[in-house]
């Protein structure tokens, strides 16, 4: 490893509880399944407080817009969007389409 690396698993090592791998440790594979795990339980765990939102700075994937707003700002936009973009040339990864 080379001194720079060393020196970033020390202040990660000494910033994080429990045990710290890196994808040339022994343990690395194991470590990493045991996230994912619990990354894709994550929804799940915290469903009985989900508002049913989308917060889409987070969103890796597509997600439903109209979720991320309250329904009369959702219908602002839409209406703002049909009148300076209504051909929407202009492209975002969680499009709001205007109003029909």
């Amino acid at each position: 490893m080379n001194p720079v690396a060393t020196l970033q698993r020390r202040e990660l090592d000494a910033r994080c509880a429990g045990a710290v791998f890196t994808s040339d440790d022994d343990g690395w594979d194991a470590a990493r399944q045991a996230w994912n795990l619990a990354v894709d339980q994550c929804p799940e765990t915290m469903e009985p407080w989900s508002t049913g939102g989308a917060y889409l700075n987070f969103a890796e994937v597509p997600a439903e817009t109209r979720t991320a707003f309250p329904s009369e700002t959702y219908q602002r936009l839409q209406s703002i969007r049909g009148q300076v973009d209504p051909d929407a040339i202009f492209q975002a990864n969680h499009p709001i389409h205007a109003a029909a």
